[in-house]
């Protein structure tokens, strides 16, 4: 719930339309996240661009670990609209794999993250090298985690 005014795609007009008809027509409809920068449609679009590059990149993570990430951050910070969206956005996109020793990985990484930054040290990332990620992925996983909390 924004605790600012919104303006809903049926009431838009000029960029926030045309911006709102892309984001409806890329994503099904326009997310709860989204109305909440619609007094700032220059924003909402740069938002916009960064959310997409983050989670739908062809680079680094995959969609599932992307959305995995996100799970375990929104659970982590007790954000139950993002615990809900990205939990459904994870059973779209094959959902959690418990045994797999790499999301494993970084799901643990994600939460201490989230919960205790000052306490990360080199062996956090060194165990996400011995799970088999490489810079790329790592720098993904900072960036999703940093959205996200």
């Amino acid at each position: 719930m924004a605790y600012v005014d919104t303006v809903p795609p049926e009431r838009a007009g000029g960029a926030l339309a045309a911006l709102y008809e892309r984001i409806a027509a890329e994503r099904g409809a326009v997310a709860a996240i989204h109305r909440a920068a619609s007094a700032r449609p220059d924003l909402l679009e740069a938002h916009y661009a960064f959310y997409r590059a983050l989670l739908w990149s062809s680079r680094g993570l995959g969609r599932r670990l992307r959305e995995r990430i996100a799970l375990a951050v929104s659970e982590a910070n007790a954000c139950r609209y993002c615990a809900t969206h990205h939990g459904e956005a994870l059973c779209r996109v094959g959902g959690a794999a418990p045994d797999d020793p790499t999301e494993a990985a970084l799901v643990g990484f994600a939460r201490k993250l989230t919960l205790a930054p000052a306490e990360i040290e080199r062996a956090d990332v060194e165990a996400l090298r011995a799970a088999g990620l490489g810079d790329e992925e790592i720098v993904d996983a900072v960036f999703v985690v940093g959205y996200f909390a």
